[in-house]
């Protein structure tokens, strides 16, 4: 089956849109979508407020794309081990699959989608082709790396153009009763920024990981793992230099003790230490904190859910009255199988999100949402969603606005799968509600996009 599945620790996919949306008031919606989103938000936000944590090891995640659901939580090993078997070129022991992608097609009718300045559009494409090698070490250990570079190309502005792309190494698998994963990467890229400003900005996140657990028999596991990443915004274009503010190192993590019972629950407890310094000098920004965490997950043949909630209490040095937060963040999703093709979807989630603005430090966003994916043939997948969720921003000084949000989305994804072959289709429209009038705004977003290569999305870069 096939899937549209994103991962902090996946290459993912980053599909190609044909975007628009001007700033303007809020439009207001057939009443059947409208009660739907307003019963998701009286409903659902308690699904967010459970508390909610998104997996992988990072703090924060800058921009979450509407509808995004992570379907299944999978044990990185056995994704390797699919990628090492479903590698179409074989020298010797060394297993290589090319890349090719189609990642970006864009057209914009208003660059940034930003109120009170002048509107611009224009067209933008991203393509790429390299490879991942597999170099496996018995059974048990799996050295692979990647190396795909990318070029973007703007047709009118210029500045942007330029040759991004990824690589990296690492190492994965397990030595006797220790499961093991260690990688380095780098990744240069066009990403949209966040929900505050959906606009294209190039990076470069450079990321290394080391992750253990040691197996303690009867189910049970002590684990620990730590992140150290350093994220640049690389643009020289006036209009979206100023996110460059936000250019930081962070180092993550974590330790602590999980259970597995015969049935498949997982429940774990443990602790997040985290630091986080932003490069411009006193940062307002800048925090750390030490968190407790606790996971509840459970992977069933027709049914799945995954809840992880961080006690977050984090520290901001420089406005310690006006920016230190203390509240419960994470991400909780779930899915039932209803008849053999046919899934349910539930998710929510909050998050904390850094502002590049000069009145606001920081955004918690929470979202929940609810989807049918329909696994219509071998070759095609296609699923729906609805979401609804707020951003409330922090203000960086007393006097300044409080600004509030509120958003609802909804949109349809096809993922068509031919051989080695794989072409997106994803249609979605996100209406904001401000209460500060200039923020109001309407964000339609058609992506496509077309990979050659193997069809298991990689599961680290």
């Amino acid at each position: 089956m096939n899937y549209f599945t994103d991962s902090d620790r996946a290459e993912g996919y980053n599909p190609s849109a044909f975007r628009g949306g001007k700033i303007h008031t809020l439009d207001s919606g057939p009443a059947l979508l409208e009660t739907t989103m307003r019963s998701l938000r009286s409903c659902g936000l308690a699904l967010a407020l459970a508390g909610v944590a998104t997996l992988s090891s990072a703090q924060f995640s800058q921009y979450t794309k509407a509808g995004d659901f992570e379907r299944s939580p999978a044990s990185l090993k056995e994704d390797i081990d699919e990628a090492v078997e479903e590698a179409k070129w074989d020298f010797g022991r060394v297993r290589v699959d090319p890349w090719l992608a189609l990642r970006e097609l864009t057209y914009d009718d208003n660059v940034g989608a930003r109120a009170g300045d002048e509107v611009q559009s224009d067209l933008t494409a991203t393509v790429g082709a390299g490879f991942r090698a597999y170099l496996p070490f018995g059974s048990d250990l799996v050295l692979a790396t990647h190396v795909l570079p990318e070029y973007v190309w703007w047709r009118d502005l210029s500045d942007r153009r330029r040759v991004n792309g990824r690589v990296g190494v690492g190492l994965f698998g397990s030595l006797g009763r220790t499961s093991l994963e260690a990688s380095v990467a780098r990744a240069d890229e066009a990403r949209f920024f966040s929900r505050e400003f959906e606009d294209q900005v190039n990076t470069r996140d450079e990321v290394g990981f080391l992750s253990l657990a040691l197996d303690l028999n009867q189910g049970f596991a002590i684990f620990a793992n730590s992140r150290v990443r350093r994220l640049e915004f690389r643009d020289e274009d006036g209009s979206i230099a100023a996110v460059k503010i936000l250019d930081r190192e962070e180092t993550i993590q974590r330790a602590g003790i999980r259970h597995t019972s015969a049935r498949g629950l997982t429940i774990g407890v443990g602790v997040e230490d985290s630091e986080v310094d932003f490069e411009l000098v006193d940062s307002l920004r800048s925090n750390s904190g030490t968190s407790p965490l606790v996971q509840l997950q459970y992977v069933g043949p027709d049914f799945f859910f995954v809840i992880e909630a961080v006690d977050r209490d984090l520290e901001f040095p420089a406005a310690p009255q006006l920016l230190n937060y203390d509240e419960v963040t994470g991400q909780a999703r779930f899915e039932i199988e209803s008849f053999e093709r046919l899934g349910l979807q539930a998710y929510g989630r909050r998050n904390l999100v850094y502002s590049f603005t000069d009145r606001w430090a920081y955004f918690e966003e929470t979202a929940t949402g609810a989807a049918v994916r329909l696994d219509a043939a071998s070759w095609l997948s296609i699923r729906a969603f609805g979401e609804t969720g707020t951003s409330d921003f922090r203000p960086v000084d007393v006097g300044i606005d409080l600004r509030e949000e509120d958003f609802d989305g909804y949109g349809i994804e096809f993922q068509f799968a031919v051989r080695r072959a794989t072409l997106h289709l994803a249609f979605s429209k996100t209406s904001y509600d401000a209460n500060l009038q200039e923020f109001d705004r309407d964000v339609t977003v058609i992506r496509t996009g077309l990979v050659f290569g193997n069809r298991t999305v990689s599961p680290w870069g």
